[in-house]
């Protein structure tokens, strides 16, 4: 089980508790996460992330390669059909994700000018 997390603070009920989750909606915060979080920069699990510099220095990144890498680790979660557009200076990915026999589709922005500086 995990932690509901929404705008990057922990969800709490009406009691001031944080609200419990598992099932695919657990499934799929843990994709946004590693998707989020560039692999080296979680101090807890330096393999835990995405490459981010793969889907910004390719010329043509397979975004569905990308996200698959990204939750490698996750051998309960499977992911389906993956789509990204560019969006200014954002990436917006798509992935569909799989936990056991329910599916759900989760997206994140990526911003572009985290590599501005390389």
């Amino acid at each position: 089980m995990d932690t509901y997390v929404t705008d990057g603070d922990f969800y709490l009920n009406t009691t001031g508790h944080p609200i419990g989750i598992h099932s695919i909606e657990e499934a799929c915060q843990r994709v946004r996460f590693s998707l989020l979080t560039e692999k080296g920069s979680f101090a807890f699990d330096r393999q835990l992330g995405a490459d981010y510099d793969y889907i910004f220095f390719e010329s043509d990144p397979d975004f569905r390669l990308f996200v698959m890498d990204a939750v490698s680790d996750q051998k309960d979660i499977s992911i389906g059909e993956v789509t990204a557009e560019r969006d200014g200076n954002y990436i917006v990915i798509t992935a569909q994700v799989f936990y056991g026999d329910e599916s759900m589709n989760t997206e994140v922005r990526i911003n572009g000018n985290i590599r501005a500086d390389t």
